[in-house]
C-alpha cells in the first residue's frame, strides 16, 4: 500500500515542491517522491534535488532532467523514524545554478504509524490530520478542499496536493498500475432499484462490498445494493486479500427524471421538463467520466415545512456531494419573481445554507452558478426579510428540514474527484 505525507511551500525561481512518502518493503527502508512545478525560462536545462539530515546541510544531491514530464524524482532507502530536509535548484544550459528553493522537511514515520487508517477510507490517519481532516470520518476521502474536481483519496494516491487547485491529477493518470480516478466510483439510483456492483465494476464475487456508515445504508447482498430510503451511502470495495479496490458512493433519490453521461473535455447540458430544471457543465468540470442526474426526493421536506415556505421548489442534482472543478450553471423554472431564495443542503453541517446573492431572476427562470451538486430548494421570501442572507434559514423555519440526498434508477458512472 502506498502512503504519503505532504508538506508544501511557495518556492523561489517559480518552483513549488511536494514531498511524500511511499510505502517500502522493509521496516527500515522508505521511498520518498519529490514533485515540483517546472520553471518557465527558455534556457532551463534541468533541476537538482538536495537532501540531508540537517536543515540547509545537504549531504546528497540528485540531478533531474527536463525529459521527465512529471518533474519528480523518487529517493530510496530512507530510514524510518528519521527527519529529512529537501530543496530544489534549477540550472540553465550553460551550467548556471539557481539558489536553493525554500526547504521542505519530512519525518519518515515508523511502520505502525504509517499503517493506521481508522475510518478505512484509504488514507492514513496522520495524512488526513495533516490536511485538517478527521481520521474517524470516511467522508474526508470524498472531500475536495481546493475545488479542483478531484477528491482527497485520488490526490493522495496520485501524489498531488489536495490544498492546491493548480496541482491536480490528469485524466487517465496511472500510479502503480492503477488509474487513480478509478479509485472512487459514483452510482446514482432511484429508490427500489437494484444496483449490481459486481457487473458495474467488472469484478467477481471474490471482492467484498462493505458499508462505511451504519443507519439506512443498503446491506450488500451478493454484490447488489437496493436502497429504500433516499440518501448518500458510502462503501469500501476490497479484494480477496483485503486491499482497497475502490470507494463507492451511492446517491439515491425518490424520483429520477433525467440522466446523462459526462465525458471530460466535452460540455454537458442536462434538462428535465418535469421539474423545469437544467444543468450545464463545462468541458473541464471533472477529470473522469460519470453519469449525472436530476431528481426529487419528495419525502425529504416535511409537510409542515412545505406549508411554511411559499412556492417551494425542491430538486436533487446527482451525484450528491459531488464537487466540480469549474462552476456549473443551474436554471430552474420558477413561476413567481417575488424575492426567491436559493438554498443548498450541506451534508456536513446537516443544514440548509443560502447561496447568497449569486443568482439571477429573469423571465420566470432562476439561474445560479455552483461547484456543488446535491439538494437544492427555492422558495419565496417574505417582503420584510432579507432574501440575500448568507446564513442558514432552517433555524427560523418550521421544524423538519434536513436529511440526506436523493437517488434514482440503476444508472452507473465513475468519477475522479
Amino acid at each position: 500500500m502506498m502512503v504519503h505525507r505532504t508538506v508544501t511551500y511557495g518556492l523561489r525561481m517559480g518552483l513549488w515542491m511536494l514531498v511524500f512518502l511511499l510505502g517500502g518493503q522493509a521496516l527500515h527502508a522508505a521511498t520518498v517522491r519529490v514533485n515540483w512545478v517546472a520553471n518557465t525560462e527558455a534556457d532551463l536545462a534541468g533541476y537538482r534535488v538536495y537532501y540531508g539530515l540537517q536543515s540547509r546541510s545537504y549531504a546528497q544531491s540528485l540531478g533531474q532532467g527536463l525529459e521527465v514530464v512529471t518533474n519528480s524524482i523518487e529517493i530510496e532507502a530512507l530510514e524510518a523514524g528519521t527527519t529529512y530536509y529537501f530543496a530544489v535548484t534549477a540550472f540553465d544550459d550553460t551550467g548556471n545554478e539557481s539558489a536553493y528553493s525554500e526547504e521542505v522537511s519530512l519525518a519518515v514515520p515508523e511502520e505502525s504509524v504509517v499503517a493506521t487508517d481508522t475510518d478505512q477510507d484509504g488514507i492514513p490517519d496522520y495524512i488526513e490530520q495533516s490536511w485538517g481532516g478527521n481520521a474517524n470520518d470516511a467522508r474526508d476521502a470524498w472531500a475536495d478542499p481546493d475545488l479542483d474536481g478531484v477528491v482527497n483519496l485520488v490526490e493522495y494516491r496520485a501524489g498531488t496536493n489536495p490544498l492546491d487547485s493548480e496541482d491536480t491529477p490528469q485524466t487517465g493518470q496511472v500510479v502503480e498500475g492503477v488509474v487513480v480516478t478509478s479509485l472512487v466510483q459514483d452510482f446514482i439510483a432511484e429508490v427500489g432499484e437494484v444496483i449490481d456492483v459486481y457487473a458495474a465494476l467488472a469484478i467477481d464475487e471474490t471482492y467484498t462490498v462493505t458499508a462505511l456508515e451504519a443507519g439506512d445504508a443498503p446491506i450488500p447482498d451478493a454484490g447488489t445494493l437496493t436502497a429504500t430510503v433516499p440518501g448518500t451511502y458510502l462503501y469500501n470495495v476490497t479484494t480477496l486479500e483485503g486491499e482497497l479496490f475502490c470507494l463507492l458512493r451511492l446517491s439515491v433519490t425518490e424520483y429520477l427524471f433525467a440522466v446523462s453521461g459526462y465525458e471530460p473535455g466535452s460540455a454537458l447540458q442536462l434538462a428535465d421538463e418535469t421539474l423545469g430544471v437544467s444543468l450545464w457543465l463545462g468541458a473541464d468540470a471533472l477529470v473522469q467520466g460519470l453519469n449525472l442526474g436530476i431528481g426529487q426526493s419528495a419525502d425529504l421536506s416535511s409537510e409542515a415545512l412545505s406549508e411554511a415556505l411559499a412556492d417551494l421548489v425542491e430538486f436533487d442534482l446527482l451525484p450528491f456531494d459531488l464537487t466540480l472543478g469549474s462552476p456549473a450553471t443551474v436554471s430552474v423554472y420558477y413561476y413567481t419573481e417575488d424575492n426567491p431564495v436559493v438554498e443548498r443542503y450541506d451534508a456536513l453541517q446537516e443544514d440548509w445554507i443560502s447561496i447568497g446573492s449569486s443568482y439571477d431572476v429573469a423571465e420566470s427562470l432562476v439561474s445560479f452558478s455552483t461547484q456543488y451538486l446535491g439538494r437544492y430548494r427555492i422558495y419565496a421570501q417574505e417582503e420584510d426579510e432579507n432574501p440575500q442572507s448568507d446564513t442558514s434559514s432552517s433555524a427560523t423555519l418550521a421544524a423538519g428540514a434536513g436529511g440526506g440526498g436523493g437517488g434514482g434508477g440503476c444508472f452507473i458512472g465513475t468519477a475522479g474527484f
